[in-house]
């Protein structure tokens, strides 16, 4: 800068001109000094993330996984809890015929129940009869699951019945 001063000073210019390009000069050098330290933090910040991605992948060598065999941890027992039945028959009933035996489901379909149907799980692993849900009687507003060998049938014949029950007003 003090070369340029002494220059100016033998140059016969106006104070005006002299005033002006120094402010102009001032001007570039701080333009670029800002876009000197855009540049400056933006590699130091792509420096991070690339030690970072590298440094926390697990694939690299330096930190490879140990394969872990479970199979000799791992147990089965058979009289865990569970069941599967196969259901086929599902919906709620909207009409009950006279005797009981019959309902009607709101797909349209007519149910008969006879002396062979089955009521609840019979499984190894099923909660106890009284505690499933079923009621003693078909009625109006009851959920039912259950299986039928022929579901396509005008009549219905349940082969099994495994849930009766009417969630908004149980009986028990």
């Amino acid at each position: 800068m003090n070369k340029y001063i002494q220059t100016m000073n033998k140059i016969k210019a106006s104070q005006t001109f002299k005033d002006d390009l120094l402010e102009e000069l001032g001007k570039e050098r701080r333009y670029d000094m800002n876009n000197m330290k855009k540049i400056v933090i933006g590699i130091a910040a792509c420096a991070v993330l690339a030690v970072g991605a590298i440094g926390f992948n697990p694939a690299t060598k330096a930190q490879v996984m140990p394969e872990i065999d479970l199979t000799e941890r791992i147990t089965i027992d058979p009289n865990a809890p569970s069941a599967c039945v196969a259901v086929n028959l599902e919906g709620t009933i909207v009409e009950v015929s006279d005797d009981g035996l019959s309902f009607k489901l709101d797909s349209g379909k007519w149910v008969d129940i006879d002396d062979d149907t089955e009521y609840g799980t019979t499984l190894p692993t099923s909660a106890a009869i009284e505690d499933q849900y079923l009621e003693p009687t078909f009625r109006v507003g009851n959920m039912i699951a259950g299986f039928t060998e022929d579901e396509n049938a005008s009549r219905i014949l349940a082969y099994a019945i495994y849930t009766n029950w009417n969630w908004d007003d149980p009986i028990r």
